[in-house]
């Protein structure tokens, strides 16, 4: 939208091409500058060459909720009935937190509202009904993230 005229300038709906749900639940700009878009069904970057939204296929398909970004450039990314995933733009490299009940120290459960990052690039992932968990997302040089302590700072109400 052009603020000074009121007049849209584009308009991006669901396709083939595209994102595939018109459910939007945010946008956000990443540090490199991509603006992605979280749907009711998958993560979409906009392609300015092409003048539209692609699926980033490594994020596998999940109702969106909440996304963060990592000092690293990874991209934390909640949802609704998926677990939290995570993702690499640069390396390609990707991955997924589900809830395991045989695993006390997996992910409190699979619908996830929210993802933040501390400071101390903690990552901290708030699930319906479950509680907080915290992700170790910082492995030491840079390695696959793993998850650690939920039990003992899961809190529920």
């Amino acid at each position: 939208m052009d603020i000074r005229t009121g007049k849209t300038i584009a308009h991006y709906s669901a396709g083939p091409e595209s994102f595939s749900s018109n459910f939007i639940l945010y946008f956000y700009r990443t540090r490199g500058g991509d603006m992605l878009v979280g749907t009711g069904r998958e993560l979409a970057r906009f392609d300015s060459a092409a003048g539209r939204f692609r699926k980033i296929d490594e994020v596998p398909h999940g109702s969106q909720r909440s996304i963060a970004e990592a000092a690293d450039g990874t991209l934390w990314m909640a949802t609704s009935d998926n677990g939290v995933h995570w993702y690499r733009k640069h390396s390609g490299e990707h991955g997924a937190y589900f809830h395991d009940p045989k695993d006390s120290f997996s992910l409190a459960g699979n619908n996830v509202n929210t993802i933040l990052i501390d400071k101390s690039q903690r990552i901290w992932a708030g699930t319906e009904g479950r509680g907080i968990c915290r992700l170790d997302g910082t492995a030491a040089g840079g390695g696959t993230p793993r998850q650690t302590g939920c039990p003992a700072i899961t809190f529920s109400g």
